[in-house]
């Protein structure tokens, strides 16, 4: 595909059902917050930064990032069992939905200007 325009990210969120991330060093991934609410079962390295926002087996699937047999059987794992990574998915965008809710930023920021 090649770069794929911002306006068009979406589209593949949509037809996704499992996305990865293979990072050996991250922080917050804005792509990793948008897989989440799109409800899409994760892979992910085990890493600082990605293992501040998933948890294994219960929003994502860990992998160590020098395992290339463990990455390659969280991805068979998950697309052997659709539910299972449905299941994921929808915990992800409860996850998302609690700890990046609009509103709630807004009146933390409020909060820091009055102090």
């Amino acid at each position: 595909m090649g770069g794929v325009l911002n306006e068009r990210i979406n589209e593949f969120y949509r037809i996704s059902s499992i996305f990865v991330i293979t990072s050996i060093r991250e922080g917050t991934s804005p792509a990793l917050i948008e897989a989440m609410f799109n409800k899409l079962g994760i892979i992910a390295s085990n890493v600082q930064g990605i293992n501040n926002m998933i948890r294994d087996h219960k929003n994502g699937l860990f992998f160590e990032a020098d395992n290339a047999c463990e990455f390659a059987d969280k991805i068979k794992l998950l697309i052997e069992n659709p539910d299972f990574a449905d299941k994921l998915g929808q915990k992800t965008f409860e996850d998302f939905s609690e700890r990046y809710n609009y509103q709630d930023m807004i009146n933390k920021y409020l909060e820091l200007y009055k102090a």
